[in-house]
């Protein structure tokens, strides 16, 4: 018989709570009305003739003649040309010529499509193409019927040179950021669920055909005024963590992968580790899930992940076996070179005041002590109960709004899923810690954060400065950076464990893991508020606060040794 305790019970639960949220609300990223839309900005001339979907009533077919008077397209075409059975002389789209020809449009402009569901408005729409050498369409439907009609349309217009541009809309039933709040709102997304399957199984189109860029279709990106796609995928990534580091911890008992307390650890009791096993794997099943519904760039998205799964089996070896400097430092320069051949190289930084300092040809010297030196500083701090954990978490946090401030979507979506992954971790590492995270883990958090680092300097238009990463990692770069420059000049292994840290001198100190990832976690906290501050000013403001930046760790490192020497014995007098 197996015996749960009351704690694991309710874990358990709240994670299968949080999976069905998650589920839903990513599945959300496929179905009109949740989260991941269509929608693209329309500019006059674009198209070469606007579409209508029928059963819009007067609102849908005035939308569309308004885009018309606009010069949008010097085409109006109307769906439902189909009489319904018993009425062979009323359609929706004779309904719509009659008030589109009040409206002022040219009865020669106008074309209907004999259809009666949206099924056929995806074919007749196709073969009106072909016939009339059409090669932009602006499709004006719903919320509701827009995913379907697309992804029939896709289907239809596959291999043909046709872009298909979309236009929500009345009546809007519900809508990407509101369908909770509509009246209808629920009952239409369940009863959109049915239609989904129900044309998966019949027509076999299936729900991601409805959204993925082809050549037939123009992906219009994520609406970023919603962020319901990107929490479900928080959602997914904590709860793959937080239950699979139940797994993991039962596995490391078993197989006997236990830190034993030593005279350089924090710890006082044997502790399973390899806890990071369960943050990489839900960060890269919530990134494979992401690839579906995001026109992530394939070569940086790709970069990141195919570098971060290197360092993480790394890391993992060295948890199990350990390896040797020279083992583990030609691993890292693959590694790097991998990175950089994906295009993630910092090339140039930018600094108020001061302006664009080329790398030039050092470029690829410094992104590999970046991307390897974060790394293994992340690793260095990872000592205390919570702390490495806690760092992801903040850094990740205040990355994800920098990101939706700056309209950097790869970076907000990354740094969301980091945060779920860390957060499931945490709640079985927070003091007293029930399982370390390992080198596996915390070399891969360090490695994506400094990659994250030089994509986001390097997104164009939605750039986000390099300055703000290295702010909000501020306390794990200054304490490990500190550290190794007082090691190297005495001559001390900087790769070898010690208690040299700022953290680790603390607990020496006799203060508790609680206080001091509580103190590391308030300065990360309000090293993102500087980093939130800094990305809305520039020039001198800008340089001054990042000189502030500077001052908490400066006061930390008084403190430190003004306690050591208060707490030192005094010399003996002879």
């Amino acid at each position: 018989m197996i015996c749960i305790s009351r704690r694991a019970a309710l874990g358990c639960l709240a994670g299968l709570l949080l999976l069905i949220a998650g589920v839903f609300l990513t599945a959300g990223l496929w179905l009109p009305g949740l989260g991941h839309f269509l929608t693209a900005p329309v500019n006059e001339g674009q198209a070469d003739a606007i579409v209508v979907l029928s059963g819009g009533g007067p609102e849908r077919a005035m939308h569309g003649i308004a885009l018309y008077h606009r010069g949008l397209a010097p085409q109006l075409w109307f769906t439902g040309d189909a009489p319904p059975p018993m009425l062979t002389t009323f359609t929706d789209a004779r309904w719509a010529q009659e008030l589109a020809e009040e409206q002022g449009v040219p009865a020669g402009a106008i074309r209907r499509l004999r259809t009666m569901s949206t099924w056929e408005d995806g074919q007749e729409i196709a073969r009106a193409v072909h016939g009339a050498g059409i090669n932009r369409l602006l499709i004006v439907t719903d919320w509701y019927h827009a995913r379907r009609a697309l992804g029939i349309l896709r289907r239809e217009l596959a291999g043909d040179n046709v872009q298909v541009l979309f236009s929500p809309a009345p009546p809007l039933t519900y809508g990407p950021n509101d369908w909770w709040q509509r009246e209808d709102g629920l009952v239409a997304v369940v009863n959109e669920y049915i239609k989904t399957g129900f044309y998966w199984w019949h027509y076999g189109l299936a729900p991601w055909q409805c959204q993925s860029e082809g050549a037939s279709l123009v992906k219009m990106g994520p609406n970023k005024d919603s962020i319901v796609g990107p929490l479900g995928l928080l959602f997914l990534a904590f709860f793959i963590s937080y239950l699979g580091t139940f797994v993991v911890r039962r596995w490391a008992l078993q197989s006997g992968v236990v830190d034993i307390p030593n005279e350089r650890s924090s710890h006082d009791l044997p502790t399973p580790r390899g806890g990071g096993i369960a943050i990489v794997a839900s960060f890269f099943a919530a990134m494979f899930l992401a690839s579906f519904f995001y026109s992530f760039d394939l070569r940086t998205y790709w970069g990141l992940l195919l570098s971060a799964a290197a360092i993480a089996i790394l890391g993992f070896i060295d948890d199990l076996h350990g390896l040797s400097r020279r083992h583990r430092f030609a691993v890292w320069i693959i590694i790097a070179g991998v990175s950089m051949a994906f295009g993630i190289r910092l090339r140039a930084v930018a600094l108020p005041v001061i302006g664009v300092i080329p790398l030039s040809i050092l470029s690829p010297l410094i992104t590999f002590v970046w991307l390897i030196g974060v790394a293994n500083f992340y690793n260095f701090m990872d000592g205390i109960d919570g702390l490495a954990a806690g760092e992801a978490i903040s850094v990740a946090g205040f990355l994800a709004i920098v990101s939706l401030m700056h309209g950097n979507t790869f970076i907000f979506v990354t740094s969301l899923i980091l945060l779920g992954s860390a957060l499931g971790f945490l709640l079985h590492n927070l003091p007293p810690a029930r399982i370390f995270m390992g080198d596996g883990g915390s070399n891969f958090l360090g490695f994506v954060f400094a990659a994250l680092a030089i994509i986001g300097s390097q997104s164009g238009a939605t750039s986000i400065p390099f300055a703000i990463p290295v702010v909000l990692l501020g306390t794990f770069l200054f304490d490990a950076t500190i550290t190794l420059l007082k090691r190297i000049p005495k001559g001390k292994n900087w790769l070898k464990p010690h208690r040299d840290h700022y953290y680790q001198r603390l607990i020496i100190l006799g203060y508790s893991h609680k206080r001091v990832t509580f103190l590391y976690c308030s300065l990360n906290i309000l090293l993102g508020f500087i980093a939130l501050l800094y990305s809305r000013l520039d020039g001198l403001p800008a340089l001054m606060l990042l000189v502030l930046a500077l001052l908490p760790f400066l006061f930390l490192a008084v403190a430190v040794n003004k306690l050591e020497k208060a707490t030192a014995p005094s010399p003996k007098r002879s």
